[in-house]
């Protein structure tokens, strides 16, 4: 399906905000949502593997399915994928400056008459020093479902590609973007990335 001219200015204009606010131009990239990538694995690896798993209201299991996902995914035609170069030294600080980043560009979105705008953060969300299910009377068995109802920030706070079950080294390939397994020999290759999508 092709892209109004309208919708290529609107675009056009969000990748340019990105970029001002701290994006990479190599880094930010038009993608059609149908190219986004859910397998099944992502999810297994979130759930075996990762310390995120459980730690925040906006992985899983707080958040839907990766199959739900797919089906809110398909409701899109367009995406943006926007790449910033990260302080792998202050890894925790650069997060959350690029999710509040991602966040203004989502509103960005919306101000220019896209109101399906939805991002998807880089990484945990790092709105909260500390997420709310930690604290000591928090409900310990409260449904997922529900316990998102806790959350400081719902409407800034989003889950990451990674939580909601995206390939992303399959995706950002897709784009022309290679994704390196970062080490002690790589770290000048450290990469942050949000995913925008539009209808």
């Amino acid at each position: 399906m092709a892209i109004s001219r309208l919708k290529q200015d609107k675009i056009e204009k969000l990748k340019n905000f990105a970029i001002k606010n701290g994006a990479e131009k190599v880094l930010t990239k038009y993608i059609c949502a149908k190219d986004i990538l859910i397998p099944n694995w992502p999810h297994f690896k979130c759930l075996f593997g990762c310390d995120g798993y459980g730690a925040s209201l906006c992985c899983p299991p707080f958040i839907p399915t990766p199959n739900e996902w797919r089906k809110f995914i398909s409701e899109y035609n367009d995406a943006l994928i926007i790449g910033f170069n990260a302080d792998a030294n202050n890894f925790l600080r650069s997060l959350k400056k690029v999710n509040k980043i991602l966040i203004k560009l989502e509103r960005e979105a919306f101000m220019l008459d896209l109101p399906k705008a939805f991002v998807l953060f880089a990484g945990s969300c790092m709105l909260c020093k500390k997420c709310v299910i930690h604290e000591k009377d928090f409900p310990k068995n409260i449904d997922p479902r529900i316990a998102r109802r806790f959350c400081k920030h719902l409407r800034k706070a989003r889950p990451s590609m990674e939580g909601i079950g995206i390939d992303v080294f399959a995706t950002l390939a897709k784009v022309g973007i290679k994704l390196h397994v970062l080490d002690i020999s790589n770290f000048d290759k450290f990469r942050q990335f949000g995913l925008l999508l539009l209808d």
